[in-house]
């Protein structure tokens, strides 16, 4: 059987850089308006201690994060799933990428998740695979699992190949 390389969509993944970085100016500008005494009769000290730091000290690296894996994802011209003999290799999550073998794939199903179309990959036994990932994405993929029903999610609208042909392939494969 045949190798197949899904690359991501270009356009998606501008997107998502533009977004992020949208995200990170916002979140930097929270934290010059909360510690410039300038600004300080245009915020409210318990709204923005409650929420806006708290939020903006979370949000700031995941959106650097975000930004950062996708310039790499640009830059390095790598596909988000790549599909071959060995098994499966999933490189669409921010945390890197996750290779799955064909003996530990159970199926694959179209998702319909919050109006999106994800591709699902189940597997043979999850605790086994989620086991050797780190604990980053141990903990996505636990919830992909409980709210997909599969802990391998690709989301249709990031792929630049047809659907059809992405999940016959994988099928193929696991039988």
């Amino acid at each position: 059987m045949k190798e197949l390389i899904v690359k991501p969509k270009k356009v998606r993944l501008l997107l998502r850089l533009i977004v992020a970085l949208m995200g990170l100016f916002a979140f930097i500008s929270i934290l010059i308006v909360a510690f410039n005494p300038t600004y300080s009769w245009m915020v409210n000290k318990e709204i923005l201690s409650y929420i806006g730091l708290p939020v903006t000290y979370f949000g700031m690296p995941v959106c650097l994060l975000i930004a950062a894996r996708t310039i790499y994802i640009l830059a390095s011209g790598k596909g988000i799933l790549i599909i071959n003999q060995d098994g499966l290799t999933d490189n669409s999550t921010i945390f890197g990428s996750v290779k799955i073998r064909w003996n530990e794939v159970k199926g694959v199903k179209l998702i319909s998740f919050l109006g999106q179309k994800l591709i699902g990959v189940t597997l043979k036994d999850d605790k086994a695979v989620l086991s050797r990932l780190n604990k980053i994405k141990r903990m996505l993929m636990t919830i992909n699992l409980k709210t997909t029903g599969a802990p391998i999610n690709i989301s249709v609208r990031m792929i630049d190949k047809p659907v059809d042909e992405v999940l016959k392939l994988i099928s193929n494969y696991c039988k």
